[in-house]
């Protein structure tokens, strides 16, 4: 070979060189803020500590040292509204750069990883995505959500109290009457109160349904609301299980018998 051809032959294989290198610098340029999966090991110079940032300035080729603990601020745990921002990056599959994860317009999805992202079987979850959840307490802070041994969600449920009426309910005398249907739903304790004009019959009884159509009642002294007989008014409080519960009452006074029934579900 002679030394032209070997000058030629140098001179190529610097331009592939060049050529090369300036494919690794393009890579890891700032518009994908983050470095290229195939770069070398001295143009990735990138280090995370506590406190400082160092990386290759692609533009000068120095390395820099930036303080990045004064640049991030961290923002109320309730609002979030000056929370420290945190970017996320993911490789492209097609051309292997990192690039930022983005958000749809429409609906603010991760349209770059919702389809990445695997679940298990619902009953095992051996495979399932594992998220923590936090709730905000009454002072603000934000708290982890806890489970019992079981698994099972600890939670503190504020009563919610129902209430419902029926004003004028009748009885004719020597009949038995049946007051509204009531539904406990998530309810376990009620209360039943009013008045009545007849005094003479001094107990309403309870009763219980699973599916309205066949009804029980408890012993005498477990499911019975006591009349005051000096006035007609009633009160009783019971802790409820079956879903439907309602009010018997026989009516032997000598006349029609005229009811108001209130009561209050929690």
């Amino acid at each position: 070979m002679s030394n032209g051809q070997i000058k030629d032959a140098i001179n190529n294989q610097l331009t592939i060189n060049h050529r090369y290198l300036n494919n690794i610098i393009d890579r890891l340029d700032t518009s994908n803020s983050a470095p290229n999966s195939d770069a070398t090991a001295a143009l990735q110079s990138a280090q995370l500590t506590q406190e400082t940032l160092t990386a290759l300035n692609t533009n000068t080729g120095n390395i820099i040292a930036t303080d990045i603990t004064s640049k991030m601020s961290k923002g109320n745990d309730a609002t979030l509204v000056e929370a420290q921002q945190v970017g996320s990056y993911a490789m492209n599959e097609s051309t292997g750069l990192f690039q930022p994860l983005s958000a749809h317009h429409s609906n603010k999805s991760l349209k770059t990883t919702d389809a990445k992202i695997t679940k298990g079987s619902d009953v095992v979850l051996t495979e399932a995505q594992q998220v923590l959840a936090y709730g905000c307490d009454f002072n603000g802070d934000l708290r982890p959500i806890k489970v019992g041994d079981t698994g099972r969600l600890i939670v503190e449920v504020d009563g919610i109290r129902k209430n419902g009426t029926q004003i004028g309910w009748t009885i004719a005398n020597g009949a038995t009457g049946v007051s509204t249907e009531i539904l406990m739903g998530t309810h376990t304790r009620i209360a039943f109160y009013g008045d009545t004009n007849n005094t003479f019959n001094a107990n309403f009884f309870i009763e219980y349904s699973q599916d309205g159509v066949s009804w029980f009642r408890g012993s005498d002294d477990n499911a019975k609301v006591i009349i005051i007989s000096a006035s007609g008014n009633f009160y009783d409080e019971e802790i409820i299980t079956p879903p439907r519960v309602r009010l018997s009452r026989t009516n032997n006074s000598g006349a029609l018998e005229t009811i108001n029934l209130y009561w209050t579900q929690l």
